[in-house]
């Protein structure tokens, strides 16, 4: 209302200054009509819209819709939030789970996957809390869920699982060339360099199980 009052009493002295000088024979100044920033008249507006003056003109008062980019940028700056706390919990569970023994002594592989695996992932949380021991079963548990078996091509990522044989052994993958899993002739669980020595020396894994994909 303050800046609509204004706008008014400057009208008024406009026109009586007109008026004015009209009886006085004296020739009016010319006026420069009031303009916004793009340069549109806004003298019309004033007369027009007595609430002109009295809003503020909104500035980025819109919301912008996300384009496909940014919403993937947003995804993968999500899952790489979530990558990253998945990395450090494998970590820490390797550090944990060093030179634990088994109960299942020197049949613990999925034991020991499973107890490593709670730290990252809650399906292998739940293959421990439920007891299953043997490979096949823990297999097909997990495929129950969405996990896909698939055949080794040669490519661990960390945390995923390696299976050896036909279903006789597994660890869990380093990413690095290496895995963590039950030493059965040690006797304890443990880290190994090369993964292909963690069954028997020179073999390599048979099948892969990718925990990540469920990020």
């Amino acid at each position: 209302m303050f800046f609509q009052d204004k706008a008014k009493k400057f009208i008024r002295s406009i026109s009586f200054g007109l008026i004015t000088a009209t009886l006085c024979g004296i020739t009016a100044p010319t006026f420069a009509t009031p303009v916004n920033k793009d340069g549109a008249l806004i003298l019309a507006d004033v007369l027009s819209n007595s609430d002109y003056l009295s809003k503020p003109t909104p500035i980025n008062s819109y919301k912008v819709r996300p384009t496909k980019d940014s919403k993937k940028e947003f995804r993968d700056a999500y899952t790489g939030v979530k990558m990253s706390k998945f990395l450090r919990d494998i970590d820490v569970a390797f550090e944990t789970m060093e030179n634990r023994i088994s109960p299942y002594g020197s049949v613990g592989c999925v034991d020991t996957v499973c107890a490593t695996g709670s730290y990252y992932n809650k399906d292998l949380r739940e293959a421990y809390q439920q007891g299953i021991t043997r490979v096949p079963d823990l297999r097909r548990n997990l495929e129950s869920k969405g996990y896909v078996t698939e055949e080794f091509d040669g490519y661990a990522n960390k945390g995923d699982l390696l299976i050896y044989g036909n279903d006789d052994h597994v660890v869990v993958a380093d990413g690095d060339g290496g895995c963590f899993g039950n030493s059965s002739s040690r006797g304890y669980a443990q880290h190994y360099d090369n993964a292909y020595n963690a069954w028997h020396t020179g073999s390599a894994p048979s099948k892969i199980i990718r925990m990540s994909a469920f990020l």
